[in-house]
């Protein structure tokens, strides 16, 4: 499988992007997503606000992010941006 899409989420600060209960919240999804086989739970860190993430399609990636968004709110946290690509 080729997990070719990709997600670059950014942060407004990286205690945004390190919130441990934000982090084990999302940790706990990806798991979910990967034993669905919609990614193999591959990420780049770019800087210490942005994470790239890499998903099998494009549905994968947008439930990946709105279920960001989502955790984001609940913990208090600021997500400035999440942006749709392809692996390179």
């Amino acid at each position: 499988m080729a997990f070719d899409i990709t997600t670059t989420n950014t942060w407004a600060s990286k205690d945004d992007q390190n919130n441990l209960a934000r982090a084990a919240d999302a940790e706990a999804n990806i798991e979910k997503m990967i034993s669905e086989g919609k990614t193999d739970g591959s990420y780049l860190e770019v800087t210490p606000v942005t994470t790239i993430r890499y998903w099998i399609d494009l549905a994968a990636a947008q439930e990946f992010a709105a279920f960001v968004s989502t955790n984001a709110a609940t913990h208090n946290c600021t997500l400035v941006s999440t942006e749709y690509g392809t692996r390179s």
